[in-house]
């Protein structure tokens, strides 16, 4: 027999673990298999949270409208791009506030910046009513996403405006329904905020009832959808519906906007502080909006702002400068409001806040609209994508100015002469002579009416509203 075979035999079992031992190698096992699994949810999260991509790549032009009146759309200016880059970690966005209510014209604009490297976050406003390059009669930012038909056509062209206007093309949009707005605010369980006034507005038509309380207070989805749609008061009187406590117009309903947002930005701060609600909120965010940011790379970002550090003293909202003026619409035949923006205050306002490139943009970058002195109207660039408009305004105003034709009044009609035998009719008719019998009065002479002739025609005065000349196009 091998003599290692009866060692073996002979070796005594082993001792039975002490308690202490076992406890040691339960936790050993227990840490490895986490370390196992953090390393695996490192991995996942790193496969669903991706940095996002701003590459410069080509854009798909929109269709250009049926109807232009004008340049196409393929044939405007567009945006220097400075030399230097872009900075790192810097991500710009055109946020838009649909109100489908209101035809679904883009009635709230935001172009918003979010230097990750810096953790800064910059939004400023764009007035509805600013004035844009544009081919068609009304040229308000807040209709170019309808007349391209919505949509992703829609939703490109205003990108593309917005380029224009401040001298670079926003890296991605978000498109936002008021009804939407409801279910973020929600998910985050309310928004504490300072209503500003009482707001009571009815409107039956558009099935649209605001009704929130002044002062501060949790607003609940449904409220919060009331405030941002806010734009002026009214009430019953006499039957009539009466607008009143309009004061500030757009530029007061911006304001209340961008308290809101910064209120609803704070609280999502506090609240949020870790993965999964992350996540949960970047798939709630996603199914109520229209965006091409995917999942990875709305919960990069919030990430970045969540963990990252970023400062409500670093978050700032800011109003386009800007400059009201009238011009006349051929269309409708009047004058419409509008906005321009004040060129240099936006220059300085986009290169310190919003500017994705190292090198400061210049005033050739923009496309900046103003209105002239006789009410025409001009690009900083030197070319007007509306190609009639000023020569149709001069037309029109030539037509209202020019002094009014004077008319001669016709000539009276001459009367005929009389012929040799005398009148047909006699001025005058005796009576007979020789009274009747028995007839004491004395004979009178009866004079007879003169012939109708007719009155002299009086001169027809001009009145205000005169045609106007052929050649001027409704449209």
């Amino acid at each position: 027999m091998d003599p290692k075979e009866d060692k073996k035999r002979e070796r005594s079992p082993k001792k039975p673990l002490s308690r202490r031992d076992r406890a040691l190698r339960i936790l050993l096992i227990v840490l490895a298999a986490l370390a196992v699994a953090a390393v695996a949810a490192v991995a996942v999260w790193n496969l669903v949270v991706v940095k996002p991509s701003v590459a410069p790549k080509p854009t798909a032009q929109p269709d250009t409208p049926a109807e232009t009146d004008g340049a196409d759309y393929e044939d405007l200016w567009m945006p220097y791009i400075p030399e230097g880059g872009r900075k790192d970690d810097f991500y710009t966005f055109l946020i838009v506030g649909r109100d489908t209510g209101g035809g679904g014209n883009t009635d709230t604009i935001l172009l918003a910046a979010y230097d990750l490297a810096n953790q800064k976050l910059a939004a400023m406003s764009l007035l509805r009513d600013t004035m844009v390059n544009v081919s068609w009669d009304i040229k308000k930012i807040n209709s170019v996403y309808n007349v391209y038909g919505g949509g992703g056509d829609g939703i490109e062209a205003l990108k593309q405006e917005v380029g224009q206007l401040v001298g670079f093309v926003p890296d991605f949009h978000v498109v936002v329904e008021w009804e939407a707005v409801g279910e973020l605010v929600d998910a985050i369980g309310g928004v504490t905020f300072d209503v500003p006034l009482d707001m009571s507005y009815d409107d039956p038509t558009q099935d649209l009832h605001i009704h929130v309380d002044k002062g501060e207070q949790k607003l609940d989805g449904d409220k919060a959808m009331q405030l941002l749609r806010w734009r002026k008061n009214n009430k019953l009187v006499n039957g009539h519906v009466v607008n009143y406590d309009a004061e500030g117009g757009d530029i007061r309903r911006i304001q209340i906007q961008q308290d809101f947002l910064k209120a609803t930005l704070q609280q999502c701060l506090e609240k949020v502080r870790d993965l999964p609600t992350i996540l949960r909120l970047g798939r709630i965010f996603l199914e109520n909006v229209e965006t091409d940011l995917p999942l990875n790379s709305v919960a990069y970002l919030a990430q970045s702002a969540v963990l990252g550090g970023l400062s409500m003293e670093d978050v700032t909202f800011h109003t386009m400068p800007y400059q009201g003026g009238m011009v006349w619409s051929r269309s409708l035949r009047g004058m419409q409001d509008y906005v321009t923006p004040r060129a240099d205050e936006l220059l300085k306002l986009v290169n310190q806040y919003l500017n994705p490139y190292n090198s400061d943009l210049t005033r050739d970058s923009l496309d900046v609209m103003s209105i002239q002195a006789d009410g025409t109207i001009a690009s900083s660039t030197g070319r007007l994508a509306d190609t009639k408009h000023n020569a149709l305004w001069l037309e029109y105003q030539a037509a209202q100015n020019a002094p009014p034709e004077e008319t001669e009044p016709p000539a009276p009609e001459e009367t005929p002469p009389e012929e040799s035998g005398g009148p047909e009719t006699p001025e005058e008719t005796a009576l007979p002579e020789t009274p009747l019998p028995g007839d004491t009065s004395p004979t009178v002479t009866l004079p007879v009416e003169p012939a109708p002739t007719e009155a002299p025609a009086v001169q027809t005065l001009p009145v205000e509203s005169r045609p106007l000349p052929d050649g001027i196009p409704i449209a």
